[in-house]
């Protein structure tokens, strides 16, 4: 019922171990904000699996660097979000890289400043391309 993919970024700053409780709330109401829209606007009918897939990218892996810290972020998401209508649509970075090698993260965390350099934008290049070819 929809042909589209959605991508939503967001500032890891906002979610680091430093920053303060506010402006990680203020993340959190702007992700539920986009959630919550996509959600409305790409609703398939009761009983249909699909809808619109997601993909959250997190800015500035520059500033926010750490595995251990995209671990923590993740986890936050997760734990903000897991169960909100369109987190089912939410496509993780399978392959992300973690404390402990390789591991799931809910977000795909880019060095924006990289480009095509940056090997996680080219996951999510790569994702979309497979999304959008099952659609």
């Amino acid at each position: 019922y929809t042909n589209s993919l959605y991508v939503v970024t967001f500032n890891m700053q906002w979610l680091s171990a430093q920053a303060e409780e506010e402006t990680v709330q203020r993340c959190f109401r702007f992700l539920r904000f986009w959630l919550s829209s996509i959600s409305l606007h790409t609703r398939v009918p009761a009983g249909e699996h699909g809808g619109a897939p997601i993909i959250l990218v997190g800015t500035h892996k520059d500033a926010v660097p750490t595995p251990l810290e995209h671990e923590g972020m993740s986890e936050r998401l997760y734990s903000e979000f897991g169960d909100h209508p369109a987190w089912s649509r939410v496509e993780p970075l399978k392959q992300g890289t973690v404390s402990s090698g390789t591991g799931l993260l809910w977000f795909h965390p880019v060095d924006n400043r990289q480009g095509v350099k940056d090997a996680v934008v080219k996951e999510i290049m790569g994702a979309v391309e497979r999304l959008v070819e099952a659609e």
